[in-house]
């Protein structure tokens, strides 16, 4: 709000600089400028001191460490093209999480009468049974039901399920999400910052979960039984087994590597499992959506009732063709889209090594011309995808969700397709996110695995109130609770 409100709007430029102590900022916004900036000439630009600054200061990473993640990251970049990018790699990822999702999304909400014997993904959501009723109902927190059962599921697809079921990961994580901006700024942990306290002590419970991970991996590599607590490590990606292989072979310890996988984990987590609950919010949200999404996943989320041994019908059960869902349901790729935009506000930064022009297209500036601009040697460009996101120039109605406007159609090829646009949200040029794939079929497979399930209602004599955006680091969280009532379609 404040680039919207002293930067964007009062500028007379498309670039505009700010200054933190003795740093300059410059901030990029327009498409074409964006583009430039993720696409200069080599030698330009880096951000590898700012992605170190990252894993020092948030994931714990030892300054005497540096030396050896360098030439590290782009070998471990490596590993992430390779697990998330490779067809048959993102194929085996996705197939556990599909299974996953149809084994659990009917129980998002359970028939338990006590925390203990409740999923884990419930316990952060206070739900209420509503009694009399003849299906499951319930009144939840949308939000940490959501993130947590997103966590939850798709977590083993990644690291396999031994992780998942360590002592209250998923809570450390989102204590150290929550702290993120306060560790970024390097304050020391005896400052009398509640936030940043339980960020440090959860961070150092996640970094003692990865060490022994790391040395389970090593076992397991070395075709020794891992120790009790991880049990059977066959079903952890490829993609973490060739992170930890290559940070192994390149000489660093277990206790080195947890800060690395703690990363990951944070990534995985962070943004995804948001940008659901927005999703689900938003579409249950918007009159006559909802029908229209659920008539386009007849045919991918399909709700089957296998019979048992005594020809009796058993549990009911949701199946989902991923690609079904991800090729032919143009109306729930437009909400994710729409979603992305409204919701998520990433900024791309790069450290400029030496004096860089970029030139903006006459389309796009203020005064029609085709503008230069000059990013000194020492300053940083930031790419503020938030600033585009709500630009009315490139948005009409910005800060309406209209998913419509990512739908187009041509007579003269099939129906009608999605186009993001100038949308950039996973970056772009060498920084661009590999797990992007990854991270839009997650997403829209667990939204419509939930929608089909269950039916969304609000509590209270309001209806439907979208809360606004609490900052995060990409996806916002919600700054006030969604109380819902959720019903059974399932059973």
């Amino acid at each position: 709000m404040v680039l919207e409100n002293y930067g964007r709007d009062r500028a007379k430029a498309s670039v505009f600089a700010l200054r933190f102590g003795p740093t300059k900022h410059n901030i990029i916004y327009t498409p074409s400028l964006t583009k430039a900036l993720f696409h200069p000439p080599p030698g330009f630009t880096t951000n590898d001191s700012i992605l170190w600054h990252i894993m020092e200061s948030i994931f714990g990473a030892h300054k005497l460490d540096k030396d050896v993640y360098d030439p590290l990251v782009k070998a471990l970049h490596q590993c992430d093209v390779e697990g998330f990018l490779r067809t048959n790699a993102l194929a085996k990822v996705v197939d556990v999480t599909v299974r996953g999702i149809e084994q659990n999304v009917a129980q998002l909400i359970s028939r338990a009468l006590s925390s203990i014997d409740s999923n884990v993904w419930e316990r952060a959501a206070l739900p209420s049974l509503v009694r009399g009723c003849e299906s499951t109902a319930a009144e939840a927190s949308l939000f940490p039901l959501v993130r947590d059962f997103v966590g939850t599921i798709a977590t083993p697809s990644v690291y396999g399920t031994s992780l998942i079921e360590q002592e209250s990961i998923l809570d450390d994580l989102w204590i150290l999400d929550y702290g993120f901006h306060l560790l970024a700024m390097g304050l020391p942990r005896w400052l009398p910052i509640r936030s940043l306290s339980q960020a440090y002590a959860a961070r150092d419970r996640l970094l003692r979960h990865f060490t022994r991970f790391g040395d389970a991996m090593d076992q397991y590599a070395q075709g020794d039984e891992p120790s009790g607590e991880w049990g059977d490590l066959t079903d952890v990606s490829e993609v973490i087994n060739s992170r930890n292989k290559t940070m192994r072979e390149a000489g660093l310890p277990p206790k080195t590597r947890a800060s690395y996988h703690l990363a990951y984990f944070w990534a995985m987590n962070a943004n995804a499992n948001n940008l659901v609950f927005w999703m689900v919010l938003r579409i249950c949200a918007t009159p006559g959506l909802l029908e229209c999404v659920r008539n386009e996943l007849a045919p991918y989320a399909t709700v089957l009732c296998p019979a048992t041994g005594f020809g009796l019908p058993g549990s009911k059960r949701v199946k989902l063709d991923a690609d079904g869902i991800s090729r032919s349901c143009p109306v729930l790729k437009a909400c994710f889209w729409e979603t992305l935009r409204l919701h998520s506000s990433i900024m791309t930064v790069q450290h400029v090594q030496k004096d860089l022009v970029v030139i903006e297209s006459a389309g796009e500036s203020m005064n029609g011309n085709a503008n230069s601009y000059l990013l000194e040697a020492g300053t940083f460009a930031a790419t503020c995808h938030g600033l585009h996101q709500s630009d009315p120039r490139y948005y009409e109605r910005p800060d309406q969700f209209l998913p419509d406007r990512f739908l187009t159609s041509d007579k003269n090829k099939d129906g009608v397709k999605v186009k993001e646009h100038t949308l950039a949200p996973f970056g772009g040029g060498n920084s661009i996110c590999p797990g992007r794939l990854y991270a839009a079929t997650e997403t829209t497979i667990f939204t419509a695995a939930i929608l089909t399930c269950w039916d969304i209602e609000p509590v209270g004599s309001k209806g439907w109130v979208i809360p606004a955006n609490q900052d995060a680091t990409g996806v916002s969280r919600p700054a006030k609770d969604v109380r819902v009532m959720l019903r059974s379609r399932v059973e």
